[in-house]
C-alpha cells in the first residue's frame, strides 16, 4: 500500500502507527518505508501480510484509512499539496508579492498572463496531434 504525504510528515511516527494498527490483525510482516519522492511528496510504501489475499486486501485498506485519519488529525500541514515560490510568481506576472500570497489558485488563472498561457497552449497542443 502506497502514501503520497509532504515532507514535513514524521516518518518514524507514521510507521509506529502503522505497527499499532497492524498489531491487532495477524500480520507477520509489518514495515514502512520511503520508496520514492516527487517535486511534490515522498511515498511511503506499506508491506503487511495477512493468512490470505481477502484478508490482506481487508487489512490494507483499514491500514490506509487509519494512516490517513492519523495524518489528518495529527499533522494536517503534511497532507501533500502544490507549492507555489510566490517571488516567482509575482515576477512572472507583474503582481505585488502581498497581493500574490493572498490570492487563490482561481484568482491566479484569471490573471491574464495566464489566459494567455493558456489559450498559445490549446493552440500549441492543437497543432502537434
Amino acid at each position: 500500500m502506497f502514501l503520497h504525504v509532504d515532507y514535513t510528515v514524521p516518518v518514524e511516527e507514521i510507521r509506529q502507527e502503522l505497527q499499532r494498527v497492524v498489531h491487532s490483525s495477524d500480520s507477520k510482516v509489518c514495515s514502512l518505508q520511503v520508496t520514492n519522492s516527487t517535486d511534490r511528496s515522498m511515498v511511503l510504501r506499506c508491506l503487511m501480510s495477512s493468512a490470505d489475499s481477502g484478508k490482506n486486501f481487508d487489512l490494507r485498506c483499514h491500514a490506509r484509512e487509519r494512516l490517513i485519519a492519523h495524518i489528518q488529525k495529527n499533522y494536517p500541514e503534511s497532507l501533500p499539496r502544490v507549492r507555489t515560490d510566490i517571488k516567482k510568481a509575482s515576477l512572472v506576472f507583474g503582481v505585488p508579492e502581498q497581493r500574490m500570497a493572498s490570492m487563490s489558485l482561481p484568482a491566479m488563472c484569471c490573471l491574464p498572463r495566464t489566459r494567455a498561457r493558456l489559450s498559445a497552449s490549446r493552440v500549441g497542443s492543437a497543432h502537434s496531434n
